[in-house]
């Protein structure tokens, strides 16, 4: 009579587990723990990046604040070049335009879409943008 041998089901492999805590020298039951802590270190990093250092972003400029200075000093310029040739008031941004001292392809809001505000005393000329918040009289304005 033949002998027939039947292999044992063998265990499930883990490979790549295995090779991993052998890797991180760590007893094999603390690598839940350790990925884990590896997939939150990650994520934080991430989360730091995309909220401070994502462009247009408002906690740390990220951009729109230079671009509205840049905006308010070409309003500024285009003013004093207006009050040269009519020293008998303040213009408004669409007297800057009419009167060719504003180019039409220069953007006559902030970077939030506000209107800016001129305001003329004396020869002091002042530019003004709501800011971030989209209201006058507060403390993120940009002049």
């Amino acid at each position: 009579m033949r002998t027939v041998v039947v292999p044992l089901p063998r265990a499930p492999r883990r490979g790549f587990w295995l090779r991993l805590r052998r890797l991180l020298g760590l007893p094999f039951r603390y690598w839940p723990y350790t990925l884990t802590l590896a997939l939150l270190s990650v994520g934080g990093v991430l989360f730091a990046m995309t909220t401070c250092w994502w462009p247009g972003n408002f906690c740390c400029g990220g951009g729109r604040i230079p671009d509205s200075e840049t905006r308010a000093q070409a309003l500024r310029s285009a003013t004093t070049m207006y009050l040269a040739e009519n020293p008998h008031g303040c213009p408004s941004v669409a007297d800057l335009v009419a009167g060719g001292y504003l180019d039409t392809d220069k953007s006559t809001t902030d970077v939030w879409e506000n209107p800016f505000r001129i305001e003329c005393k004396g020869s002091r000329i002042t530019v003004t943008s709501a800011g971030p918040d989209q209201l006058f009289g507060t403390d993120d304005d940009i002049r």
